[in-house]
């Protein structure tokens, strides 16, 4: 898995490295229109792309620079049937140094809508996350309940801290990529 993860980021480098629009890095979104009115309206991922900082029982921080989020809106959103839920997809999640990079998600998650292109969503948890391993679909995985999840999406910034076994605190930050 870890392999695969290593080969996606290089591709996603030469991939940044070749666009003649952009010598600087990835395409960011300066707009965000897949919230309406703190509704998420359209059934796109909204991928972003920033740090995620673990901090290790111990004080130890664990970072990873090019740490991905996507989340996306539950039952297919429109403008006249806004999503009520939404998924949280953390692509190539690492809690550790040496925990391999799993593909988990946690889907049905409630938010408050804001203003604009502005939600929060929060849960207390204990939550269930889920894992796609090795394409069996992704199956729950008990050992590592998530607590005390905040997030919120400003307009193409996306911040998300929870605990992850109930001693791995996450902090995300991260930017809308242009899809």
């Amino acid at each position: 898995m870890m392999k695969k993860f290593f080969l996606f980021a290089l591709a996603l480098t030469i991939f940044a490295a070749c666009n003649d629009d952009n010598d600087n890095g990835p395409d960011f979104e300066t707009v965000n229109d897949e919230i309406v009115n703190g509704q998420i309206v359209d059934d796109d991922e909204m991928l972003f792309l920033g740090t995620s900082i673990v901090t290790n029982p111990d004080g130890t921080t664990f970072t990873d620079e090019y740490a991905r989020i996507s989340i996306f809106g539950d039952n297919r959103p429109t403008l006249i049937t806004p999503a009520t839920t939404l998924t949280l997809r953390m692509h190539g999640a690492r809690f550790a140094a040496n925990m391999p990079a799993l593909e988990m998600q946690l889907p049905n998650l409630g938010y408050t809508p804001g203003v604009g292109p502005r939600l929060t969503f929060t849960a207390a948890g204990p939550l269930t996350p889920q894992a796609y391993i090795n394409g069996t679909g992704w199956t729950p995985q008990a050992k590592y309940p998530i607590t005390d999840l905040n997030g919120s999406i400003d307009n193409v910034f996306c911040t998300l801290t929870f605990t992850c076994m109930g001693s791995f605190r996450v902090q995300f930050t991260g930017r809308m990529l242009d899809d």
